[in-house]
């Protein structure tokens, strides 16, 4: 009895609402307090009754709901006394009572959470609206975390139909035990949580990478603020975290930059600074405090008509992007050159707000490029300008005469024997030499003329706006007196002497280049008149020049044509009388010319042409084999031939004239190759090298025409030469002049000292030969006993010769 009072107790104490039913007859067998109220029923008055009378229809009838009365929570209707609907949860199990099987259901009251879900969801029409297209995903679950309703945004984030989600777990859908466990922290404690921008990897979208989410979990409270649902809210902010990161990583790209950024604000009419980068204030020296709020143009200066500023300018009135390059200035005052590229910034509106500066700081390339020019256009040696400014200011200078009808002139000036110098007491000398000159010559120019250096030791003045022609010879001789100082180069004390040749606009070309070419041509008179002179150009020289062209083009036929023939000048000993030699010389008889061309004439054209090379290659072969049919015939005698200094610069010297005795079969001690003084001191290591190699083969070496040159004792030393041969020129004044009466003497005197044998040429009386038997000369050529004759007439001389004098035939 007492546990049965103490069961009713218990029973009516419940606050579910609690009713009990027989499984068979769905008979009430009695209900609670609690259920009294909720269903207006009394006790007595339910009793016995179907359990139809507390649901609405058969689908909410205990027998239907029987399956699910086995501890399971399930939401259904009940109807009150009164016919009104309440919303209830029922969970309901099966017992024994007095050998029968009942039924017993606790209903819990969850009328005012609905009605709180309707209104949430269904019953506000806006609402509705805003959780069916509002950006943000929302999902209403169960305290169970069972999702209730999802809106469109939050199933397309899953790539799923709203439907989809409704009475699915969420974290069977999407597994994560700290989120779970946040979401019954919310339950518990009925406190919203939030989140921003928080991280997410489900492992059904890994694929996508990681997402971040403003995560919102806010719970849902009946009246009497239970716990009865949460909704969760999520932001997408994967784009905007991105967008962040880029622009972190963009404002760390700024501060790492090289180049200078800046930028502006458009919409104050002053543009003032609002922004600049590190480099900006690396580059120019201003920190950003003393930038900002200035207009970007205090970096100019003063410097402000710059041509380029007036594209920036027009590139912000038209609001596009704009480059220039800038002349600034940093706070030091030192130049800074800037290449700077602008940009406009737009907003939505179409409104430039701002405008953003690069700037690339190009000061060091700048000086690259005037260094370039510098180079490009000055001779690195002496400072002056180079031959390709030359030719700019001669073609300025000739525009200017023509506009003004006037007058201009160009001196070419080329130092007499300045390789001599360079050679002998070396490079630097012969640099500080150049600089010296170039200095005098710069400060005897007048203002406005052009020295520049052309090439090697050659200079060209441009005179411009000369008054009239005699002034151009006025500069001639202020150049000329350049020279008559002493040039001091280190240690050294030297003079020298230099050649001028000048041509006149208009009246010597119309061009440029017919004005160097005619200066060049009266350069070369000059050298040709003696040096240390001037002379002016002439129509006369073009003449020569078209006839050594002329002389030129058939040289490269004649020797195809067979048309070059030898002819051999007997040389005498002038103890015995008899012809020990004779000089091959070279004739051309040019059919183009009507007969024999001089040597004088063709042999420099040939030189400078480079035919002298194969022609004098013949001139040794025909030579070698005419001396050794003389031998053959009981004559030994030394054939003497000239090499010019073009053949020495070629390869293979050494084995064309061995190639030339081997085919002749004639022994190298009878063979004399004659040598200019110049080829001695042309690249002497070089030269010597050779001349040992021929010595050694046993080939005989002299100098010819010596005296005229660079004589110097120091190569007559070094060599290892055989023979002098006194020029002519002094020869032809042994008897009348007491000048070249003592120059012979010593000549022949120092030769013999040195071992050295002495022969004179251009002899044409008794009394020169007289003269030089008495110094003693060894041996003499000329005139006096024949003209050079061909091969035949000297085979006659030598049956004829019996020990005395011969004379020309």
């Amino acid at each position: 009895m007492k546990s049965m009072e103490r069961y009713r107790t218990l029973f009516d104490a419940a606050t579910d609402a609690i009713a009990m039913a027989d499984a068979e007859t769905r008979e009430i067998l009695d209900i609670n307090h609690a259920m009294e109220q909720l269903s207006g029923w009394d006790r007595s008055e339910i009793i016995g009754k179907h359990q139809q009378v507390l649901q609405p229809s058969e689908q909410g009838s205990w027998e239907h709901q029987r399956s699910s009365w086995d501890g399971a929570l399930t939401e259904t209707q009940l109807v009150t006394r009164d016919g009104k609907v309440r919303e209830v949860e029922i969970k309901a199990s099966s017992l024994e009572l007095n050998g029968r099987t009942a039924l017993i259901g606790f209903f819990r009251d969850i009328t005012e959470r609905k009605r709180y879900e309707q209104d949430l969801f269904r019953s506000n029409a806006l609402l509705e609206r805003i959780f069916a297209n509002i950006r943000m995903s929302i999902a209403y679950l169960d305290t169970d975390f069972n999702f209730i309703r999802v809106n469109r945004t939050y199933a397309d984030a899953d790539g799923h139909d709203p439907d989809y989600f409704v009475g699915k777990n969420h974290f069977k859908l999407f597994p994560n035990e700290e989120n779970e466990q946040i979401f019954r922290e919310v339950v518990a404690s009925g406190q919203p949580y939030a989140v921003y921008a928080k991280p997410f990897v489900y492992e059904r979208n890994r694929e996508r990478g990681v997402t971040y989410w403003d995560w919102n979990v806010q719970p849902v409270k009946d009246r009497q603020g239970r716990v009865t649902g949460l909704v969760l809210s999520l932001l997408n902010r994967t784009d905007e975290k991105r967008s962040e990161e880029k622009l972190r990583l963009f404002a760390r790209a700024l501060e790492a930059s090289v180049n200078s950024i800046a930028i502006v604000d458009a919409s104050h009419p002053s543009l003032p600074l609002i922004y600049v980068n590190p480099a900006f204030t690396d580059i120019t020296g201003y920190s950003a405090e003393e930038a900002l709020g200035r207009n970007p143009c205090f970096l100019q200066g003063d410097d402000r008509a710059q041509p380029e500023l007036e594209e920036i300018r027009r590139a912000i009135r038209e609001k596009r992007d704009g480059q220039a390059v800038l002349r600034n200035y940093r706070k030091d005052g030192s130049l800074l050159w800037n290449e700077l590229s602008i940009s406009p910034v737009w907003d939505e509106a179409g409104t430039v707000t701002h405008y953003i500066g690069v700037a690339r700081d190009i000061t060091r390339h700048k000086g690259y490029e005037a260094e370039l020019e510098r180079l490009s256009n000055f001779d690195t040696l002496t400072a002056l300008p180079n031959r390709s400014l030359l030719r700019d200011r001669l073609v300025q200078a000739i525009v200017h005469a023509r506009r003004d009808s006037g007058i201009m002139a160009v001196a070419v000036v080329d130092l007499d024997g300045f390789k001599a110098i360079n050679d002998s007491l070396g490079h630097h000398v012969g640099d500080l030499m150049l600089q010296d000159v170039a200095r005098r010559l710069s400060e005897c120019a007048r203002e406005g003329d052009t020295v520049a250096r052309q090439d090697g030791d050659e200079f060209v003045i441009v005179m411009a706006e000369l008054a009239r022609e005699e002034d151009a010879l006025l500069v001639a001789e202020k150049l000329q007196a350049v020279f008559l100082s002493p040039i001091r180069c280190d240690t050294h004390e030297l003079f020298i002497t230099a050649s001028i040749g000048i041509a006149m606009y208009p009246r010597d070309g119309a061009d440029a280049e017919s004005i160097l070419k005619h200066g060049d041509l009266a350069l070369h008179r000059a050298k040709e008149k003696g040096r240390n002179g001037y002379q002016f150009y002439s129509p006369e020289m073009n003449r020569r020049v078209s006839e050594s062209l002329s002389i030129g083009n058939s040289l490269h036929r004649a020797l195809d044509r067979e048309e070059f023939i030898i002819h051999y000048q007997p040389q005498i000993d002038l103890r015995s009388g008899r012809i020990v030699g004779v000089e091959a010389l070279l004739r051309w008889q040019s059919p183009d010319a009507g007969g024999l061309v001089s040597p004088a004439q063709f042999i420099p054209v040939a030189e400078e042409c480079g035919l002298i090379v194969p022609i004098g290659q013949w001139v040794l072969r025909q030579s070698c084999l005419e001396a050794k049919g003389w031998h053959d015939r009981g004559f030994k005698i030394t054939m003497a031939v000239n090499l010019s200094a073009r053949q020495f610069r070629e390869a293979g010297l050494v084995e064309v004239v061995r190639d030339a005795l081997d085919a002749a079969g004639l022994e190298a001690q009878y063979l004399e190759l004659e040598l200019t003084e110049s080829i001695l001191i042309d690249q002497a290591e070089f030269v010597f090298g050779i001349l040992q190699q021929l010595r050694e083969m046993g080939v005989q070496l002299s100098i010819d025409d010596f005296g005229t040159g660079y004589s110097s004792l120091s190569y007559l030393k070094r060599f290892p030469i055989t023979r002098l041969k006194i020029d002519q020129s002094f020869i032809r004044g042994v008897v009348s002049d007491s000048d070249d009466a003592a120059i012979v003497g010593a000549i022949i005197s120092m030769a013999h000292n040195l071992r050295l044998k002495v022969i004179a040429e251009g002899v044409e009386t008794a009394e020169q030969q007289d003269f030089l038997r008495s110094r003693q000369c060894d041996e003499v050529q000329g005139y006096y006993f024949s003209r050079p004759i061909p091969a035949r007439g000297i085979t006659d001389l030598l049956q004829r010769n019996t020990g005395a004098c011969i004379s020309a035939p």
